[in-house]
């Protein structure tokens, strides 16, 4: 999965996933890192044995979204389909296939039946998998029988060098109307070693028209360079910004809110500006830390070196990074399911269902059968209103019930508070956790360092606050919702 994030993959075909069931840790891991699959476990009722085999297509729907389809196939290879538009809105059908065991001319007879199917009802589609024919081998009569095959439906099998790390070409792509890219087919031996054990160089290629070219669109964002920011120098200014609230003494506290926020954002600004940066979002497994992704930013600095100097030396470091990188995402996803387990473990209810998730059995949302959502919603609005109804006419009528009226309370009043001093309020934000929130004037690192200057001015907002029993300006939150039970 590193692999298909470093890389921004949309699209791949795997064989020989070795998968028995349709949902699996295996999909749930998946899905952690923003990928959908469609994929075909070995039949039972293949001619070779149930273990092992299966064919699927990971895909990413934030770039072309997947739909399975079946087609009749026969038991000589194992498939997988499914489609997707392009850009222009045209169906692509994409097909992964597996050839196991011996080849034999049924093999020949069902393919050809299958591309003719295909053929018929799919202007476009593209094919891949691992056929086991040596295709290099042009005088083999099973590679002049496939490609024979191929030629009569106008198709060409694109891959030209060996793809099996014994030397012989055995994986095939396959596309009508020019979908792949022909140039753009490389083999890529480099991080062949991220699966040692796998005997194939994974074949990369790009699409024509397809949704796959969003891969290349970024996203903006905006940040600060706290870092960069001069201290003393930045010190000098906030105060110099504050000392122009020392005259709003009879001011509202709202107004004085305002000022604050707007004199702190000021020197900021003059510090530490807004800046701009274009990224590529990627979405990345819960197991992912701090460490994890120093380590990654590490493995892809050496690789861009090696890459650009072709250095024995280079390459060893390289592959040393990658291997540490590789140990410790094995590591991390250990340590953090097994963390979610203890943590689920005291209750079952909870525990059934953090397993569901893990094994990617999470239950669909059940909706009342209906002829259009629109109808189920309005359905469910009219029985709540009429359940709400039901509920208020049961209580009795309010205006006819007297109620005991309260004697009142001769006791000492409350009719102000006691204004604060700076070393209460120094004492009470100094117990507590500094955090701060993109609505705040100044991040937490900068507030706890110039603290002792804004104390003064937060006396002040805490005292007007209190003398006129007023929070307005002050009522402002940055709500992130979240699903319930995450």
């Amino acid at each position: 999965m590193d692999f298909l994030s470093d890389q921004t993959i949309s699209l791949l075909f795997v064989t020989e996933t070795w998968m028995m069931s349709m949902k699996n840790d295996i999909t749930a891991t998946i899905k952690t890192y923003g990928y959908n699959m469609i994929h075909q476990p070995r039949s039972l009722t293949s001619s070779e044995k149930s273990r092992g085999g299966g064919v699927g297509i990971l895909f990413n729907p934030q770039f072309i979204n997947i739909t399975q389809v079946f087609v009749k196939t026969g038991d000589s290879f194992e498939a997988v389909m499914g489609k997707f538009r392009d850009s222009a809105g045209e169906t692509v059908l994409c097909a992964c296939i597996y050839r196991p065991g011996t080849l034999t001319d049924v093999f020949f007879k069902e393919f050809d039946d299958f591309v003719g199917s295909i053929f018929v009802k799919y202007r476009k589609f593209l094919i891949c998998g691992d056929f086991n024919i040596h295709l290099d081998n042009k005088r083999s009569r099973n590679t002049v029988k496939f490609a024979e095959l191929l030629s009569s439906y106008g198709l060409h099998q694109l891959v030209k060098v060996p793809t099996h790390k014994h030397g012989h070409l055995l994986d095939a792509v396959i596309s009508s109307h020019k979908i792949v890219c022909h140039d753009s087919i490389t083999l890529d031996t480099i991080d062949a070693a991220m699966f040692p054990d796998c005997d194939h160089f994974p074949v990369k290629f790009n699409l024509h028209g397809t949704s796959a070219d969003a891969l290349n669109e970024k996203k903006i964002i905006t940040f600060r360079n706290i870092k960069s920011v001069d201290r003393s120098c930045f010190l000098n200014d906030l105060m110099e910004e504050l000392s122009c609230l020392q005259d709003e003494h009879d001011s509202s506290f709202e107004r004085l809110v305002s000022l604050y926020n707007y004199h702190c954002n000021s020197a900021l600004d003059d510090h530490a500006p807004l800046l701009k940066k274009q990224i590529k979002e990627r979405r990345s497994a819960p197991w992912f830390d701090g460490e994890y992704k120093a380590l990654r930013a590490c493995r892809r600095k050496a690789e861009k070196k090696w890459r650009k100097s072709s250095s024995v030396e280079d390459e060893e470091n390289f592959k040393s990074l990658r291997d540490q990188c590789t140990a410790l995402a094995l590591k991390k996803k250990r340590s953090f399911f097994a963390t979610q387990f203890w943590k689920h473990s005291f209750s079952s209810k909870s525990l059934f269902s953090f397993v569901d998730s893990f094994l990617d059995r999470d239950k669909s949302l059940v909706l009342p059968s209906s002829d259009s959502l629109k109808e189920t919603v309005e359905n469910f609005n009219t029985y709540f209103e009429e359940k709400i109804k039901k509920i208020r006419d049961k209580f009795e009528d309010l205006e006819s019930t007297q109620v005991p009226v309260e004697p009142c309370y001769s006791g000492a009043r409350l009719s102000e508070f006691s204004p604060t001093t700076i070393e209460e309020l120094e004492e009470i934000i100094t117990s507590c956790e500094i955090k701060s929130s993109s609505l705040d004037p100044l991040p937490a690192e900068l507030f706890k360092e110039n603290l002792s200057a804004l104390l003064p001015t937060l006396k002040d907002l805490v005292n007007a606050s209190i003398s006129s029993g007023s929070l307005e300006g002050a009522k402002l939150a940055h709500i992130t919702p979240l699903i319930k039970g995450e």
